[in-house]
């Protein structure tokens, strides 16, 4: 992170838990890469899918010279937000007699502040991911009845496979929530086409039978990406009756992940990132408000944004399941 004035001490070792703490239900990171960005605010480059398809005229003759390429990219200005959580840890909680002598509270208290920033991540992607207004008009659409994934008579290989050959460059990632991906894998035209020695017309082929595998839908579909949203959220204030649900919806989204393009000087396009600002920071002040003997006042947090550079490299199906 690049040198200026602030008044947070970051402390080296607790800086090191919330750089390597990972929360393992999450998604996030792989649905919409990291990043580097050198700065708060960052400028970025937009290209045009149509423009990266075009078929140039590379034949060059004896004494001329090639023609010349100059890809359309529009320059954009973007900014990370700051993202972070704080706890309080008694000094009572680390007298003699009240905690084992191996228990660490910093450490421990940085853990769940990055849960917690890292699930509030989770969630802002899944939003992202799954918001229609995400997607221009002819990439997206709600199924309904017959065609939903979870109806015994859809045919989702065919539904999604006539989507993907419209769009302008063929996705290769397809992010399900865990309901959606498991009707998905037990319909029975899935495991009829996906599951070798089954049929349409065996009486075995239903949710109950045999589930279509994870690599054979890749190879099925051409895709080298499926990330599958497990995740629950709790979206009660604190104090008020838990109202928890399924963080990613019950929809499918579909798009181009380009690692190669995840770079400030590639003249490529994906969908979508996340820039990332530095590093996590950690670090701890002493408050002697808190307790009878005082405390600490724990911080950790990170700078970082959700961006969607060429929404029409991606598609939506929402209600993808009943």
């Amino acid at each position: 992170m690049a040198s200026f004035n602030f008044d947070f001490p970051v402390d080296a070792r607790l800086q090191a838990v919330a750089m390597g703490y990972k929360w393992p239900d999450g998604i996030a990171d792989l649905v919409l890469p990291r990043v580097p960005v050198d700065s708060i605010v960052f400028k970025w480059w937009e290209a045009e899918s149509d423009d990266l398809l075009r078929v140039h005229n590379t034949r060059v003759g004896r004494k001329s010279a090639p023609n010349e390429i100059d890809y359309k990219m529009t320059e954009k200005t973007a900014a990370v937000e700051a993202y972070g959580l704080a706890a309080v840890i008694p000094n009572l909680d680390s007298a003699p007699g009240v905690a084992p002598s191996w228990f660490q509270p910093r450490a421990t208290k940085i853990k769940a502040i990055m849960k917690g920033v890292e699930i509030d991540r989770e969630k802002r992607c899944a939003d992202l991911l799954f918001n229609p207004a995400t997607y221009p008009t002819g990439n997206k659409e709600t199924l309904s009845g017959s065609d939903q994934f979870s109806d015994p008579t859809s045919d989702p290989l065919k539904i999604i496979e006539e989507r993907m050959l419209d769009m302008p460059m063929l996705p290769n990632t397809l992010v399900f929530n865990n309901r959606g991906w498991r009707e998905f894998i037990n319909n029975p035209n899935v495991t009829a086409q996906l599951v070798p020695s089954m049929s349409i017309n065996s009486p075995t082929v239903n949710a109950k039978g045999p589930q279509a595998t994870m690599e054979a839908v890749k190879d099925r579909l051409g895709v080298t990406n499926i990330f599958i949203g497990k995740s629950k959220v709790n979206t009660a204030a604190p104090g008020l009756t838990v109202s928890r649900s399924d963080m990613w919806g019950n929809h499918l989204a579909m798009y181009l992940l380009d690692p190669d393009a995840l770079s400030p000087s590639a003249e490529s396009i994906t969908f979508g990132f996340s820039p990332q600002y530095g590093t996590r920071i950690a670090g701890t002040t002493p408050d002697p408000k808190i307790g009878l003997l005082g405390g600490e006042y724990v911080k950790a947090g990170e700078f970082i944004t959700e961006l969607i550079c060429a929404s029409d490299l991606g598609y939506l199906f929402s209600n993808i399941i009943a």
